[in-house]
């Protein structure tokens, strides 16, 4: 199996999630969740229940891909990706999952019962963790691909 699983291939995969997550969370951040203040009080249940049941579609097999792909670059890297850099990249996914599990869920699960402005304040800020996270993943990725010798 081990022979069979392409480095290199497992890199890019990581990097197009990784990127993927990063402009979906940008959106988040900056425009939709924002937007939550402006629904009225009487629809927020039911808006909410439909953005959690419909974002968990887009962003839930992207984060598993991106999480599985960090484990498999800790065992197998490409050339161009050192020992000490996919680890970190494991560090900064499984950060993500963490945030995403004991800060924005909860506050999510807040919310679910109506708009709450603590919850909905605390789901705007911590968010921005994840923000950076992903955001300082891609660039790093970046930097990986952009330092990668040329075979000509």
């Amino acid at each position: 199996m081990a022979a069979a699983l392409k480095p290199d291939l497992l890199f890019y995969v990581h990097f197009f999630t990784v990127c993927f997550m990063t402009g979906v969370i940008w959106i988040i951040q900056l425009i939709h969740y924002p937007s939550f203040r402006d629904i009225a009080p009487e629809r927020f249940a039911q808006f909410h229940q439909f953005h959690s049941s419909q974002i968990t579609w887009v962003v839930g097999p992207v984060m598993m891909v991106q999480l599985l792909t960090a484990v498999g670059l800790v065992n197998f890297r490409p050339p161009s990706v050192s020992a000490p850099m996919s680890g970190f990249f494991l560090g900064l996914s499984a950060a993500v999952f963490f945030v995403t599990a004991f800060i924005s869920v909860p506050a999510h699960q807040e919310l679910s019962l109506g708009f709450k402005e603590g919850a909905h304040q605390t789901l705007v800020l911590t968010n921005w963790i994840r923000t950076a996270l992903w955001s300082c993943h891609s660039l790093l990725c970046l930097w990986i691909l952009s330092t990668q010798e040329r075979v000509s």
